[in-house]
């Protein structure tokens, strides 16, 4: 299974979900606090995955990759302007936006540390401006939580739904695991088996974010996401991009 399954998720906790303006209110915030952080104002935004915070603008340009058709319908009835891009062609295209936001993270769902290079480098080649992901801090993760995430519960108008996420680590490499979301409904049952997925670390983003041409890699303190489906609190991360492409410092915690 890949990301855009993954995705698609989140999309059917949100819709279930009776404080989908809250929501909607949160996931904006944080990507307009990182904006004005670097005192950058986008007009073209790319998202990976569904976003709630898609439903949050009128005004700017929206191009979305990684999720299903029913996902791009259900966005596009709130917005018919909004562009899609298929990852292949992503992975192809010289244009470049504004923000490229990939939450929920999106660098994890990877089985090697070169696909997870790879996979950052198109994120910021895809960017002329700041790339916002997010990540845990699996270096200083403790064992407990290693191998489930904190159990979610969502609250909708007629049913509610539970959420657990495992993760199956793999024995011979203790940063790979395989990542499985169970999905229960009064006393119905969905799974979703076989997320390949690999930690990667604050200092190993940073890394491979300036030798991709990122201008400054930083971790927002004060800004932490939580998805729906889960209640861990994953760490804000930007990359900002200056014109020249050059990469100048770094500022994150070890």
């Amino acid at each position: 299974m890949y990301f855009i399954d993954y995705s698609q998720i989140s999309f059917d906790a949100f819709l279930l979900s009776n404080k989908q303006e809250e929501v909607i209110k949160r996931k904006k915030e944080i990507i307009e606090s990182v904006n004005a952080h670097h005192r950058f104002r986008p007009e073209r935004l790319l998202f990976v995955g569904f976003n709630p915070a898609i439903l949050g603008y009128k005004n700017l340009q929206i191009t979305v990759t990684q999720v299903g058709d029913d996902v791009l319908d259900y966005l596009r009835q709130h917005d018919p302007k909004i562009k899609y891009l298929s990852w292949d062609h992503a992975l192809a295209t010289e244009d470049q936006f504004d923000t490229v936001i990939a939450f929920d993270e999106f660098l994890t769902f990877a089985a090697s540390e070169l696909e997870q290079q790879a996979m950052l480098a198109k994120l910021c080649s895809l960017s002329r401006g700041t790339v916002i992901t997010t990540l845990r801090d699996y270096k200083n993760q403790s064992f407990k939580d290693r191998e489930f995430s904190i159990p979610s519960v969502v609250k909708g108008e007629e049913a509610d739904a539970i959420y657990l996420e495992f993760h199956d680590y793999d024995l011979q490499d203790r940063n790979a695991w395989q990542r499985n979301v169970y999905e229960i409904q009064n006393d119905k049952l969905r799974s979703f088996i076989g997320f390949q997925c690999r930690q990667m670390f604050f200092k190993q983003c940073a890394k491979f974010s300036l030798d991709a041409g990122a201008s400054d890699f930083l971790i927002h303190k004060s800004i932490m996401y939580k998805s729906l489906i889960k209640k861990n609190y994953e760490h804000v991360i930007s990359m900002r991009f200056s014109k020249n492409g050059h990469n100048q410092s770094s500022r994150y915690n070890s």
